[in-house]
């Protein structure tokens, strides 16, 4: 295979990633709720019972950025703060009456884009992507774990 058809394809594959995140920024911005305060919510939603640890891990940021977007939804009355009965050194996250108006919204907008994204597939041709995006991200996920300059470099005395 070309080298060249690797960076047409990983074009193609972030171009479609920032597309698809254009149409939703666009469909969702009167929500009053900016993109990863929209993705937090809707992961306080999906893991009601997540720590604030818990939550940043899941979205890959840190416990610091994840502070800051909270506040943020806290003072614009998505967000409130309640102390875990089961131990009171945590607090857990619950969303208020207009943070669940948020996700509600955001659901039906997801499923109307998921419709209009796949409207000419088969369901095999979308469980093929899928399965496809699943090896690439294993795929990075090792590449994650080795020293690509180091194997480059390797290859290249080869």
């Amino acid at each position: 295979m070309k080298p060249n058809i690797y960076s047409e394809t990983i074009w193609k594959l972030l171009h479609t990633c920032r597309h698809h995140r254009y149409s939703m920024n666009a469909q969702l911005q009167n929500t009053g709720v900016f993109e990863s305060q929209h993705r937090l919510l809707m992961t306080i939603s999906d893991h009601p019972d997540f720590t604030q640890k818990e939550l940043a891990e899941s979205m890959r940021i840190s416990p610091a950025t994840l502070a800051v977007t909270l506040k943020k939804l806290e003072k614009g009355g998505y967000v409130d703060r309640q102390m875990d009965d089961r131990d009171n050194r945590c607090n857990r996250l619950v969303l208020t009456e207009q943070g669940e108006k948020v996700v509600e919204v955001s659901h039906r907008v997801f499923a109307e884009l998921d419709r209009m994204i796949f409207r000419d597939f088969t369901e095999e041709e979308i469980l093929r992507l899928g399965n496809d995006l699943d090896r690439i991200c294993r795929n990075l996920d090792e590449a994650d774990q080795m020293n690509l300059i180091e194997q480059s470099e390797r290859s290249t005395e080869q």
